[in-house]
């Protein structure tokens, strides 16, 4: 019955009874972030939608629910194909996935989140994912690979300025040497 009824009503109209309801849902319950990620998404606002997932995954990461922050991260991620969002969105996917002890994925989607954050110049952040691409090495018991993530983000944020991005970079290259 669910089903038949979706089908009956058309898309315009299906768009406007998500928005309603994420409005009503925004009014009465706020946070509930999960709820509110899922009508906007489906109401076709996409920004909205981008950051009730990311603030559920935000939520979900904080309690240690790991599985359901990557959920929320990778939702957020389809409706951000690309722009600034998405190498934040990646890194939280980076998060929940090493958390997970999924060393060699998290490695992934870290490096691609690395490289938007060159495209965008933001050192600091290139640095700090550096620094913990090479701890996950370090964590997966591939200390040479460690030193090597540590040295090549040494050298990519070469001149960059003092930051606490580049403390945990060095400290982390220091301990695989």
């Amino acid at each position: 019955i669910p089903a038949t009824l979706r089908e009956s009503v058309s898309g315009l109209r299906r768009h406007r009874l998500h928005r309603r309801a994420a409005s009503a849902i925004e009014a009465l319950r706020p946070d509930d972030y999960e709820s509110l990620a899922y009508h906007y998404s489906q109401a076709g606002d996409e920004d909205r939608a981008r950051d009730f997932y990311e603030k559920a995954g935000d939520r979900a990461l904080a309690v240690f629910a790991n599985p359901e922050a990557e959920r929320h991260y990778r939702a957020a991620l389809e409706v951000t194909p690309s722009g600034p969002d998405r190498a934040r969105l990646l890194e939280g996917v980076g998060d929940a996935m090493r958390r997970q002890s999924r060393f060699n994925e998290t490695l992934q989607i870290w490096r691609e989140a690395i490289d938007l954050y060159r495209l965008q110049r933001e050192w600091e952040s290139v640095a700090r994912l550096y620094a913990r691409c090479a701890r996950v090495a370090w964590e997966n018991g591939d200390v040479p690979l460690g030193l090597t993530i540590g040295a090549e983000g040494v050298a990519a944020v070469g001149d960059a300025p003092e930051s606490p991005g580049l403390a945990e970079l060095l400290h982390e290259t220091g301990r695989a040497y």
